[in-house]
C-alpha cells in the first residue's frame, strides 16, 4: 500500500476512534446521571420511611476525592479501603462511592477489628 494511502487510513481510523471515545463518554455521563437520581430517589423513600423527612442530600454518589474528603483521610487511603472491599459504584472506569454505604461498611468493619479500622468519619 502506498504511504499516503496508509497516512489518509490512519487519520480516519483516528477521527473515528475519537468519535466513538466521545459517544462512549457521553452515555457512561447519562449512566451516571440516571444512577444518580435512582440512588436519589432510593434515598428520599427510605428516609421517608424511616424519619418521615425529606432526604438530608446524603443519598449523592461521591468520587474518590469528595468521599476521602468527607471521611478525613486521603485519597490513597479510599483506595487502599476500596481494594479491602468497600462498597462502591462503578460506572466503567469511574468508581463513586455511596456515602451512607460507605458508613455502614466502616461501621460493620469497625466492630470486627478496631485496631485496623483507618476511617475517621467527619460529620
Amino acid at each position: 500500500m502506498r504511504p499516503e494511502v496508509t497516512r489518509k487510513l490512519r487519520g480516519v481510523i483516528r477521527e473515528i476512534r475519537a468519535q466513538e471515545k466521545e459517544r462512549i463518554d457521553r452515555y457512561f455521563d447519562l449512566a451516571e446521571q440516571l444512577l444518580t437520581v435512582v440512588v436519589a430517589d432510593q434515598g428520599r423513600s427510605s428516609a421517608t420511611a424511616v424519619s418521615g423527612g425529606a432526604d438530608g442530600g446524603g443519598s449523592r454518589l461521591l468520587n474518590k476525592a469528595e468521599l476521602a474528603k468527607r471521611l478525613g483521610v486521603s485519597t490513597r487511603t479510599v483506595s487502599d479501603l476500596l481494594s479491602d472491599g468497600m462498597p462502591c459504584v462503578r460506572l466503567g472506569r469511574r468508581v463513586q462511592f455511596d456515602y451512607e454505604d460507605v458508613l455502614t461498611w466502616a461501621k460493620g468493619r469497625q466492630a470486627k477489628d478496631q485496631r485496623t479500622n483507618r476511617l475517621r468519619v467527619v460529620r
